[in-house]
């Protein structure tokens, strides 16, 4: 590896491969001085996967995340404002039923505190944005377990824990894709 050299204020060189054939151009590898990202540019990027600016995996990474986060936001004020709405589709009723959603709702909003910080800075936050994914694999999972352990006659119970498995499925894999996006290795 060569010393690292500085090619603009944002961006600096770390390596440099050989060119090989003559007059084709080197790969480098570039840190981005702003977010310490790397991208890989040149022959080695052009052969190699598709490379996508660090801005632009953050921004997709912030989308991904945001959507997961408006909606679980979403349903912790429905639940917490209208619980009467809801209690019918989880077998529910009256005033036990109503606090239990109101519950529920507290819960989805202690859940996603974590979402904020990773939203403002993603590339920043490869710890917190793991911690994200690992809460929607265990909600997903609780959801499984609950669902199959419910015996006959609770099918309106059972349709709207199929709903929160779709969404949170869904919201796993577009955030799974996304944290993989921006926290990608470069390969030079």
């Amino acid at each position: 590896m060569t010393e690292p050299r500085k090619i603009s204020e944002a961006t600096t060189a770390v390596e440099e491969a050989d060119g090989g054939a003559l007059g084709a151009e080197p790969a480098r590898v570039v840190r981005s001085a702003r977010t310490g990202q790397t991208t890989t540019v040149g022959r080695a990027a052009r052969a190699g996967a598709v490379q996508v600016p660090a801005a632009v995996s953050a921004w997709v990474a912030r989308l991904a995340y945001g959507v997961v986060f408006a909606w679980n936001v979403l349903c912790a004020v429905q639940f917490i404002g209208w619980p009467g709405d809801y209690v019918a589709a989880y077998q529910l009723s009256g005033p036990a039923g109503e606090a239990a959603l109101r519950g529920l709702g507290v819960a989805f909003l202690m859940w996603n505190v974590t979402y904020p910080l990773f939203l403002w800075k993603p590339a920043q936050q490869r710890v917190l944005g793991a911690l994200i994914i690992v809460q929607q694999v265990i909600g997903l999972a609780g959801e499984i377990v609950v669902a199959s352990g419910l015996p006959a006659g609770f099918d309106a119970l059972t349709d709207s824990i199929a709903r929160f498995v779709g969404f949170d499925a869904l919201g796993l894999l577009l955030m799974a894709c996304a944290y993989l996006l921006l926290f990608r290795k470069s390969s030079a």
